[in-house]
């Protein structure tokens, strides 16, 4: 005995964008020329085609997201090379505080460096 078969199909309305014509595509048909790019026609035979296949545009996202990366990458090496060179300023004027030279007019006080090292000996060359 042979059954009944039933297909279901979704048809999805479209517009063609040259005569304005009303007409229906399956959602098969139309993953398909999204996915590869092919030219379709509508009835009154005017061709068709979806420019950015489902392939270009997340290619271009990947690329979008690359680019991203490693501007970020870039933009951490910059921020640690950055935090490096002003721990060395830190370290180079905290040394020279201790030391008793003032770091506004590079003057040296000795009053300044006996008590640096009296009351601070534990800080010295400490920038952390």
């Amino acid at each position: 005995m042979i059954g009944d078969v039933s297909y279901r199909i979704t048809i999805i309305a479209t517009t063609c964008g040259e005569c304005g014509v009303l007409f229906g595509l399956s959602d098969d048909f139309i993953a398909e020329r999204r996915r590869t790019g092919a030219t379709w026609y509508c009835p009154n035979g005017h061709g068709r085609v979806y420019r950015d296949t489902n392939e270009k545009r997340l290619q271009r996202e990947l690329e979008q997201a690359n680019r991203r990366i490693e501007w970020l990458k870039q933009d951490v090496a910059n921020g640690e090379n950055q935090r490096r060179a002003l721990k060395g300023k830190i370290t180079k004027i905290t040394k020279r505080v201790h030391a008793g030279v003032c770091p506004h007019c590079d003057r040296t006080f000795q009053q300044l460096a006996r008590h640096m090292e009296s009351k601070h000996a534990d800080q010295k060359g400490s920038n952390e």
